[in-house]
């Protein structure tokens, strides 16, 4: 790593507390605001790796206690997000997700009757404890709706684009039952919040990173950034000699540039075959070198 790319990466592993571990897991994702979270375990050991003291067994309180869920907002993609802030980021981005996915929808059928069947559905079959996916598919089959070649995946995924559902862990739940004090953000006050809070987590940052994390376009990101105004990183701290991140970690995946904390023949390492999974990470003193097990 070159000298003039250690302060980046200190200020970054700082800021995903990574060196500066947060008190709490619920701390550690309202400072990281998303982590992205299609693989639960790997999601569950980033927050515990971010914060003081956690183990899994910390990570599932908090999602017991409704402090975090699991959705799909930034991107369309599965991430760790404040309790409080699912309903209003669930809201912000419903329609872009929906238009980034309408060529699937249209290709499982799902039109707008089938999501009103399976709101219905899920309505009525989920009590405060929530429901496994697979127990919902046979709820959702009772009522005519198929749920074959990810059908049914969509149909649950869409109901969460209209902040209907999320997950706790990996139990479904109704996001009016769960979360106890939803934020209200809309237009530009949604937008501004969203700098900031990536920034908080990630930065340094550049307008690229953010559009590419939120999936929103270039010009919409920079007016995000506007409107945040000045905000200030955070102070780098002393980089460990070495760190075991899971894959899918935001330490890489959460910037457009990842030059920064990974060499670009290290990548095929990480990405066996570029297949899209990514591997739980070995990271030498800010540098992402290999994996682990």
């Amino acid at each position: 790593m070159g000298r003039a790319i250690e302060p980046l990466v200190a200020r970054r592993l700082a800021a995903q507390a990574l060196t500066r571990r947060a008190p709490s897991v619920a701390a550690a994702a309202r400072q990281l605001f998303g982590i992205q979270a299609q693989d639960l375990p790997q999601a569950q050991w980033a927050l515990a790796s971010r914060a003081e003291g956690a183990t899994l067994a910390t990570v599932d309180a908090a999602f017991a206690r409704g402090e975090i869920v699991r959705s799909w907002p930034m991107r369309g993609t599965l991430h760790v997000v404040p309790a409080e802030d699912a309903p209003w980021l669930a809201a912000f981005f419903r329609t872009r997700n929906l238009a980034r996915h309408a060529r699937r929808l249209r290709e499982l059928e799902i039109e707008a009757r089938d999501v009103a069947i399976a709101r219905d559905v899920v309505e009525s079959v989920l009590g405060d404890a929530g429901m496994p996916r697979e127990e919902l598919f046979t709820h959702l089959v009772r009522a005519g709706q198929r749920v074959e070649r990810q059908r049914g995946v969509l149909l649950l995924w869409h109901l969460a684009q209209d902040g209907v559902l999320c997950l706790a862990g990996d139990r479904f739940i109704l996001a009016a039952r769960r979360i106890a004090s939803p934020r209200l953000l809309a237009g530009d006050e949604a937008l501004g919040e969203l700098a900031r809070r990536y920034r908080r987590g990630h930065g340094p940052t550049t307008v690229e990173d953010l559009a590419f994390w939120c999936g929103l376009p270039k010009g919409v990101a920079r007016r995000a950034i506007e409107i945040a105004g000045d905000t200030v990183d955070a102070d780098g701290a002393a980089i460990p000699d070495a760190l075991l991140l899971p894959g899918f970690d935001e330490y890489l995946l959460g910037y457009a540039d990842r030059s920064a904390c990974i060499a670009a023949e290290d990548f095929a390492r990480i990405v066996p075959g570029g297949n899209g999974v990514f591997l739980p990470m070995l990271v030498l003193r800010g540098q992402v070198r290999g994996t682990w097990r």
